[in-house]
């Protein structure tokens, strides 16, 4: 999905806008979708981004060798579990990506041949699996006249590999030429139009009348309108497309108005533009909208996702108050989706879940990541006592995998210091008991980790420690490290604050 250089012509066609007040407040209408792009290297956006706004999330991008192996940079193996555990704790799904601009060579070989295609979609039906993914979203840029018919066939037997695991099958296409047959979007559960990077090398690339021509060409070609998803663009381009600008940095440098769509010689869609499109989408029937792509947005009340999403009808769900670098996620089967917010350096954790220990686990996490040695350590004044067994404490994880290698020490309703560490993925955890806490709220907990040994402490002051457990657990360098809730019930949450909280380092 990276930005396409083609030489497209408009046709011209011109409708009026529809500019729509923000603040929206019904529901997203039924069986429409809000898709947007996340690329590896806009990771560190990861915590801005209102996951309430969207539907699907796209993670951008693994490739391929002509053979059909998979190829995962670095960034994108070391995001994607945060990518993954932050969307399915905001009840999103999250597809992969394979592709961008300049992936003909693989992917022509990869579609032309069977042995390719049949190890291809093995690898990703496996990759999918074992990063718990619900899907897989094509992006084969450009696409020749003479691989058309070798697409729709790749797009057909993945749809029949995947199928059986429930994963979703998508692909995002040019926006005036037909990358795939009509009769292969029977086997996609939607078609992402781009409809940006028009007008070769016009700052103008984006308009109303583009989108309109863009979408009416792939109504042509005998695809659902339902199944067709308009794309829009969060960037600007200027004349000869030089340089481009994210929406953020628009704003920031050139503080356009809503209705502003050319500043300072770059094109791009305003507040008012992206809500017209939006409102002409629904209004043609389409399946909805797609955004390339949510790290370039704004993140205060210009946002051009809070506008798409109040154009859709859709509740604009306010952003959790996590102040960067935190986290949170849902990890394992937890019943009931958790939340977090921080205010004046109080943190809000609400958790369900069956439990944290045995050989998987269930909670709330908030967390950052922790590379080699270091320690957090937290006050708990309370927590609302789901149960006698629900924890609050800190937290230290190798993975954000349900069974991952983890070390926790928490306090409980029942007024217990506990010690709890899983050695081994998967392996059956062993809890030790530290003793009774005192009055609230001077409850602290500390967890330390040296090497390959995990220390754990309590205080009842912050400052004078008592350890209660010195563990080995091995993990990788680089960890996750933070706060953890579980209410040791999938029908209700456990609320826990916390507070003069310290990670070092």
């Amino acid at each position: 999905m990276k930005l396409c250089r083609k030489n497209i012509v408009s046709t011209g066609l011109l409708l009026a806008a529809l500019v729509i007040p923000v603040g929206g407040d019904a529901a997203i209408p039924a069986g429409k979708k809000v898709v947007g792009y996340l690329p590896e290297y806009r990771l560190d956006e990861l915590a801005n981004i209102n996951f309430g706004n969207v539907t699907h999330v796209c993670f951008f991008s693994l490739d391929a060798d002509v053979n059909g192996n998979l190829i995962a940079s670095r960034t994108l193996t070391a995001g994607l579990p945060s990518v993954v555990a932050t969307a399915h704790g905001a009840g999103k799904k999250v597809s992969i990506c394979v592709g961008g601009w300049l992936t003909d060579g693989y992917f022509s070989a990869i579609a032309n041949s069977a042995g390719a295609r049949a190890n291809f979609i093995s690898q990703l039906v496996s990759y999918c699996r074992n990063n718990t993914l619900d899907g897989v979203d094509l992006d084969w840029e450009p696409v020749a006249d003479g691989d058309v018919a070798a697409y729709s066939t790749l797009i057909r037997e993945l749809d029949t590999a995947l199928a059986p695991y429930g994963l979703l099958l998508s692909a995002a296409v040019n926006s005036k030429h037909y990358d795939i047959q009509a009769s292969a979007a029977s086997s996609l559960d939607w078609v992402s139009v781009m409809a940006y990077d028009m007008n070769w090398a016009h700052a103008d690339h984006s308009t109303y009348a583009d989108a309109v021509a863009s979408m009416t060409f792939w109504v042509q070609s005998g695809i659902d309108p339902a199944k067709l998803v308009m794309g829009v663009p969060f960037f600007g381009l200027n004349e000869g497309w030089v340089t481009a600008l994210t929406y953020a940095e628009i704003v920031n440098v050139y503080n356009p108005g809503p209705g502003v769509n050319n500043v300072g010689g770059y094109g791009f869609n305003g507040i008012n533009l992206i809500q017209a499109k939006t409102a002409y989408a629904l209004s043609a029937g389409f399946g909805g909208m797609m955004i390339w792509e949510l790290g370039q947005d704004k993140f205060d009340s210009r946002s051009l996702l809070a506008a798409l999403a109040t154009a859709m009808g859709q509740d604009v769900v306010p952003l959790p108050v996590l102040p960067a670098p935190w986290l949170a996620a849902d990890i394992g089967p937890v019943g009931v989706s958790g939340t977090a917010t921080q205010s004046n350096g109080v943190f809000t954790v609400a958790g369900a879940g069956n439990d944290i220990g045995n050989r998987s686990d269930a909670f709330r996490f908030v967390y950052q990541t922790l590379s080699g040695d270091g320690e957090i350590r937290v006050r708990v004044p309370g927590q609302t006592g789901t149960s006698s067994s629900a924890k609050a404490g800190v937290m230290i994880r190798e993975s954000l995998k349900a069974n991952s290698r983890c070390a926790l020490m928490d306090v409980t309703p029942a007024n217990n210091y506990g010690f709890l560490i899983r050695t081994s993925s998967g392996g059956r955890a062993s809890s030790t008991s530290a003793g009774a806490m005192v009055s609230a709220p001077d409850n602290w907990v500390r967890l330390v980790r040296t090497g390959s040994t995990v220390t754990a402490y309590k205080s009842s002051n912050g400052t004078t420690w008592t350890k209660v457990k010195a563990s080995t657990l091995s993990m990788a360098s680089s960890i996750y490290i933070g706060l953890a809730v579980t209410s040791h019930d999938t029908s209700c949450l456990n609320t826990a604050t916390f507070d003069k909280i310290t990670v070092v380092p």
